[in-house]
């Protein structure tokens, strides 16, 4: 499924059991690619509404026999700049590609958050059990993990980082304003 992105500041993808990558499409378009096991009824596949310059991405109806999709593709254009978030339930959220967004949230309950190169100007990601791995972000960072660990690579801003049960590393190229890292029982490392 595909939607013109003209006049679009922000979208909204939530899926139940879905692993999201985020990839980017050939033009201004934004792509919903979904990958199942077996064929389904077509309202096994997404919902997408489009209004006051918002698109929302919703978890067609899947009842208990239909098997959850493998992989769910998000390609947007490289040089889409608004609002997006993403959230899943029990899969992972991963991206390769560069994103400068306005605003990135990302969420999953039981699984990890991995993308390569984000700036925003407000980022928040959290994952209940699963890690918060992270390449190159820039902006203000809000990332928590309950019991997995939180990792930046090279991070540029300001920002709060907080573990339950396991560790927290960022290593940070450029300070913009204050940090703040709290884990209850792992390790913390902030260079």
């Amino acid at each position: 499924q595909s939607v013109p992105l003209e006049g679009i500041s922000a979208i909204n993808v939530s899926y139940h059991s879905d692993r999201l990558v985020l990839g980017t499409s050939p033009d201004n378009t934004l792509i919903v690619n979904e990958y199942f096991k077996k064929g389904v009824a077509p309202s096994a596949f997404a919902r997408i509404s489009v209004g006051g310059g918002r698109v929302t991405v919703k978890t067609g109806t899947r009842f208990m026999m239909v098997w959850p999709a493998t992989r769910i593709e998000i390609l947007l254009p490289a040089g889409w700049g608004g609002s997006l978030q993403l959230s899943t339930i029990s899969g992972s959220i991963q991206s390769e590609s560069a994103w400068r967004l306005s605003s990135l949230q990302a969420k999953s309950v039981s699984g990890k958050i991995q993308l390569e190169d984000v700036s925003a100007g407000m980022m928040r990601r959290s994952s209940t059990s699963g890690s918060i791995l992270l390449g190159r972000a820039a902006g203000n960072m809000e990332l928590s993990s309950v019991s997995g660990s939180v990792k930046v690579e090279h991070a540029e801003g300001l920002g709060s980082f907080k573990s339950t049960s396991s560790s927290i590393r960022v290593n940070f190229a450029a300070l913009a304003g204050p940090v703040e890292a709290s884990t209850v029982s792992g390790g913390v490392r902030l260079n």
